[in-house]
């Protein structure tokens, strides 16, 4: 909530509520200042994180600060003081004994003083989740409040003290820890066999293990055999299993893994769970095993099951359990598989897609029960909260590292030294460091244990030569602190769990989402020593980098616009956190650029991943509900998706009579991927009922914004002809694809029964996808994006118009409306040769200029100018570059500050020559929210 509808533009209000945070609006008026000052009375490892990629981006542009915070209560944690002693740009005073209890966030800006106050300390939560009020002001430096918050922090500040080694060690010493463990009661207690509790009162499923419960037990009741079950890293997939067997009254069951450690974890699960009778519990494995006899539950080895199939009865077990069940592509499992015949088979993974072809789903006979994934647990407290970074990687001789930067560059001395001055300025949760290392090549990983240790930063490398009791102490060794990293190359992807790892370095490429998560993930387990774990990212020159924003998105992975936008999201579920250095941001920025999503070869290898998940032809509503497939990436270029199917060699696709096929056509391209509910509304209604009358139409759209304006738009719309341009009727069709006779609405056309499932299949996906994204009950929603076709129908003009008919802004006299398109920056725009200065003034203020060779007196500009006199409906849209597309964000209506508004000229690039515009100042009604606004102006 923010104090936009008032007048007075110089406050506004934070909740932390609706998406608009006080971490998004300290990290955009830090990086926005002069100067800034902090005064602070508590502060938390993961807040001060939050903000330490803006505060290196500021230390590099020589940009400074201060912090005062307190010693009240001993709530600051001791090592606070030495996290804030390693920011270089940042002077640190505390104020000691002293019961102060402010939190004021100040910010110097040319010829303003922008003033933070509120209930929010510098802590993860009170940043983002908690409901914390803060006003913001924005006032003259000199004005009569500024000066009274400056006086007062003058004060406080040579009253604090200098943080020193020796303050804080002396404050350790006496500081007292004020909250005992992280994990909360209803999580699993990994000690409950140790203490030899009852097994009922153990452990017990959380909220998504009983859903997935349910979702299991409802197969087995329609008599299915074999399910699979999707669930992230971390979230608990071997309890889920051991709830299952203990719900299914299980009597043998069988346990399949690829390495002991899995199976030992797993004994250990199912004892919390099923109780902790030794003689119930067996691990099958290697060369001294004996085929137990009285054992309930067996934790069987793939390699050594397979060797020794025979020394079990094909119906020995009534439950098998396949635990990274991706792996099932191996003959050694489809061994495994082909042999033994249980009551019920379950598969575990997190990861089910593969490159290879291989269909995990099918293996399941495409019975998905569960699936959960990364923010679905984050936003289920599953996880410990994660703080990515990307950091800017070396740079040798002006080049930052790349894709075939040579090995001895990688492990240069000043490459190991600039990784741990990185890793210690962004740190780690906890007392004791507990990292993993993720590099591209052995000999890599190898050479960086030894620069590291040499350093006295102590590091092994495990590879696949390292046997299990060497990765086993190795683990240990970590754990104990007898080292601080292990090293590998992708040891750790999948199958281990070191709970207590609290940072996470990747020195390598990023070349596939599911990897990235998985390594990911090898953190988020939590554990007692941390809240939080830290993952740096070192990003270089790499092809892919696109493929970073692209792994914290669920859904339209290939929309570029969404990939930039997710690079300045600062938060992506609760406290977890994404933030990248300038650097870094840039080199996405440019691989995200250059990335064509919509190619024939990358939308096949999607559309296959679908079919593979479904065991079916996927329809249209199938792409959108899955998000595998970006629909707009479809439609755009193949016209239709029956159209893309036949382009892709989909078998048994229908060949549609012409008046059907150019209906489908004009559905798919006009409004499915538009921005307007109304019309799929109607089309659904005729193909049901066949016609319709005016009254009954009514009664379908009385849920959304309707009025008569609104009404006639639906209708010109519908029989396309009087309101298309003869080029989009030469896609459509040169006849009206509705009739209006007798107060009834029909098809001037036959659908047949094959036509009608397509129809009603495109029909509802873009009902559902707009429903999603846009407020169907108002003219237009706040904040979305829109091109300007979709703008001007959703404002009822009588026609349609091409764009560049319309350019930066048009008036419509029959509606009042006057909708503005402001390309901010206009460089790589060819249709204009006039040199712009559309920029920001403020969040509720940009200028905005005129088409060449108009004044205050030409038509239109006129009309601007009066339009608040004359009731002018000003509509403002703004989008970055002409990089993002055709879409423009919808930031609500604006009015002209006739006082600011003027008659100038601009040079003309082509003639070099002068030309007159005007200069028109838009205020607009709301204020751009923080985080968008710095999007659109970074």
């Amino acid at each position: 909530m923010e104090l936009n509808e008032t007048n007075n533009d110089n406050i506004s209000l934070i909740t932390n509520q609706q998406g608009i945070t006080l971490l998004k609006n300290l990290n955009y008026y830090l990086l926005n200042s002069l100067s800034f000052i902090f005064a602070v009375a508590f502060i938390t490892e993961a807040g001060l994180l939050m903000l330490k990629t803006q505060l290196a981006t500021l230390a590099k542009h020589n940009v400074h600060g201060k912090i005062i915070t307190s010693t009240y209560l001993k709530f600051n944690h001791p090592k606070i003081f030495t996290e804030l002693s390693k920011l270089t740009n940042v002077e640190v005073r505390v104020l000691d004994e002293v019961p102060v209890h402010m939190k004021v966030y100040v910010f110097e800006r040319p010829n303003e003083r922008v003033v933070i106050l509120g209930s929010g300390n510098l802590t993860a939560n009170a940043l983002v989740t908690t409901e914390e009020w803060h006003t913001v002001t924005k006032l003259p430096i000199n004005n009569q409040f500024n000066q009274a918050i400056e006086m007062r922090l003058t004060q406080l500040w040579h009253m604090a003290k200098p943080i020193s080694t020796e303050w804080i060690k002396y404050y350790r010493q006496d500081w007292l820890p004020q909250r005992q463990g992280l994990l909360t009661e209803d999580y699993v207690k990994q000690d409950c066999v140790k203490q030899d509790c009852v097994k009922q009162d153990c452990v017990k499923p959380n909220n998504m293990q009983e859903k997935a419960l349910q979702a299991i037990e409802k197969l087995r009741s329609n008599h299915v055999k074999k399910a699979l079950v999707v669930s992230a890293t971390g979230t608990g997939k071997t309890y889920l299993a051991a709830f299952d067997v203990q719900q299914a009254k299980a009597k043998k069951v069988l346990f399949i893994a690829h390495r002991e450690q899995l199976l030992q974890q797993a004994k250990l699960t199912f004892m919390n769970v099923l109780g902790n009778n030794p003689a119930d519990y067996y691990i099958y494995l290697g060369e001294q095993r004996a085929v137990p006899t009285k054992a309930k539950y067996i934790f069987a080895s793939i390699q050594t099951l397979t060797r020794h199939t025979n020394d079990f009865a094909r119906e020995q077990f009534d439950y098998i359990l396949i635990d990274e069940t991706h792996r099932a592509i191996a003959p050694s499992y489809q061994l495994i598989l082909n042999y033994f015949r249980p009551k019920f088979l379950l598969g575990l993974t997190a990861t089910p897609q593969r490159t290879d072809g291989f269909n995990v789903y099918e293996l399941f006979d495409y019975h998905l029960a569960y699936e959960i994934g990364l923010k679905e647990a984050l936003a289920a407290d599953m996880l410990v909260p994660f703080h990515y970074i990307g950091v800017t990687d070396y740079e040798i001789d002006g080049h930052l590292i790349d894709d075939i930067t040579d090995l001895k560059h990688l492990v240069l001395d000043e490459r190991v030294t600039y990784i741990i001055e990185k890793a210690t300025y962004y740190g780690f949760s906890g007392e004791k460091l507990q990292g993993l290392i993720f590099v591209s090549r052995q000999q890599e990983g190898e050479i960086l244990a030894d620069k590291l240790s040499q350093l006295g930063w102590a590091a092994k490398f495990l590879g696949a030569k390292n046997s299990a009791q060497q990765r086993t102490q190795a683990v240990n060794d970590l754990i104990k602190g007898k080292l601080k990293y292990l090293i590998t190359v992708d040891l750790f992807n999948e199958g281990i769990d070191i709970p207590s790892v609290n940072q996470i370095i990747m020195l390598r490429p990023t070349q596939s989402r599911i990897i990235f998560l998985q390594q990911l993930g090898r953190g988020l387990r939590k554990s007692n020593n941390k809240e939080y774990v830290t993952v740096l990212d070192f990003i270089g020159n790499y092809q892919q980098n696109y493929l970073i924003p692209q792994a914290f998105l669920t859904h339209n992975l290939h929309d570029k616009e969404l990939l930039r936008k997710q690079l300045q999201q600062l938060t992506l579920v609760g406290t977890t956190t994404i933030n990248f250095e300038e650097i870094a941001a840039k080199q996405i920025l440019r691989a995200v650029n250059k990335t064509k999503f919509d190619n024939l070869k990358l939308l096949r290898e999607q559309f296959m991943q679908l079919l593979d998940r479904l065991g079916r032809q996927p329809m249209l509503s199938d792409v959108f509900n899955t998000n595998v497939i970006e629909i707009k990436d479809i439609i755009q270029k193949y016209k239709t998706y029956p159209e893309f199917l036949r382009k892709i060699k989909v078998k048994n696709i229908p060949i549609f009579k012409d008046d059907v096929q150019q209906l489908l056509q004009f559905i798919s391209q006009e409004l499915v991927t538009g921005t307007r509910i109304h019309e799929l509304i109607i089309l659904k209604a005729l193909i049901l009922h066949k016609n319709l009358t005016e009254a009954t139409i009514n009664k379908l759209l009385e849920n959304y914004f309707m009025n008569e304006q609104t009404f006639l738009s639906v209708m010109r719309v519908l029989m396309i002809t009087d309101y298309y341009t003869k080029a989009d009727l030469k896609k459509y069709g040169e006849k009206n694809k509705i009739i209006y006779k007798n107060d009834t609405w029909q098809f001037n056309l036959e659908i047949d029964e094959i036509s009608t499932y397509w129809l009603l299949d495109t029909i509802n996906t873009g009902i559902k996808r707009i429903k999603q994204q846009y407020q169907s009950t108002k003219q237009l929603t706040y904040q979305e994006r829109y091109s300007r076709k979709e703008v001007i129908r959703n404002l009822n003009w009588q026609k349609d118009l091409p764009s560049l008919d319309i350019g930066g802004y048009k008036y419509d006299k029959s509606t009042h409306t006057l909708p503005i398109f402001i390309t901010l920056d206009k460089q790589s725009e060819d249709i204009t040769t006039i040199e712009y200065q559309n920029q920001f003034i403020s969040q509720n203020r940009l200028p905005f200029f005129s088409k060449p060779k108009r004044t205050l007196a030409s038509t239109t500009e006129a009309v601007l100018f009066n339009s608040a006199t004359n009731k002018v409906q000003v509509e403002v849209f703004v989008k970055k570059s002409d990089d993002e597309g055709k879409y423009f964000y919808y930031l609500g209506q604006g009015t002209v500050d006739k006082s600011a508004t003027k008659e100038t000229k601009l040079l003309n690039k082509r003639n070099k020559q002068l030309e007159p515009v005007v200069r028109f100042e838009l205020i607009l009604k709301k204020e751009v929210p923080a985080d968008l606004y710095h999007y659109l102006i970074s």
